[in-house]
């Protein structure tokens, strides 16, 4: 007498493992990339004054390029400045050495990631004195990278493509 065993679907395994995976894990990876998490001034701010001392905080530690910080007044020149780093690398604070002019200042970043070593770059823009529009000094925006939260809705919508694709394929065959 022959005994009918039913055939494991193969995509179960690693479809459940890939959701479970994605839905449970610590997206450490993903956070490892540092971004620009606060400013002050704040992008598209205003200040009455030109400010002596501003300040940019990052998700992660940030080690910046040879120019890593440059502050440019509403003419677009270069204003001198002195930076600062806390002892984690992930607070900065820019002295302005001489005083701007009013208008849009834009405020520009390069520099690494020191927990994964990818580049991190962008800007931002405030207004002094209460004269110009910093979103139109900053075009492209500040050059964010993918948070974790959207790599996790990105990894477990691809765990639930697989999930779904087992499920329809059998259904199909059997018609």
């Amino acid at each position: 007498m022959e005994q009918l065993t039913a055939a494991r679907p193969w995509w179960l395994v690693p479809g459940l493992l890939a959701l479970a995976l994605l839905t449970f894990v610590p997206m450490a990876p993903a956070a490892g990339h540092t971004d620009l998490l606060s400013s002050s001034p704040n992008d598209g701010g205003q200040v009455d004054e030109a400010p002596e001392n501003i300040s940019l905080e990052f998700v992660s530690a940030f080690a910046p390029s040879e120019e890593g910080f440059v502050v440019r007044g509403p003419g677009g020149e270069a204003l001198p400045v002195n930076v600062l780093a806390s002892t984690t690398r992930t607070v900065y604070t820019i002295e302005v050495r001489e005083p701007g002019a009013n208008g849009v200042w834009t405020v520009e970043f390069d520099g690494i990631s020191t927990v994964d070593g990818h580049q991190v770059s962008g800007s931002f823009a405030f207004a002094v004195g209460g004269s110009g529009s910093p979103a139109a000094a900053v075009e492209g925006g500040s050059g964010r990278l993918l948070g974790g939260a959207g790599v996790l809705v990105l990894g477990a919508g691809m765990g639930l493509v697989v999930l779904l694709r087992g499920l329809v394929e059998p259904a199909a065959a059997r018609r």
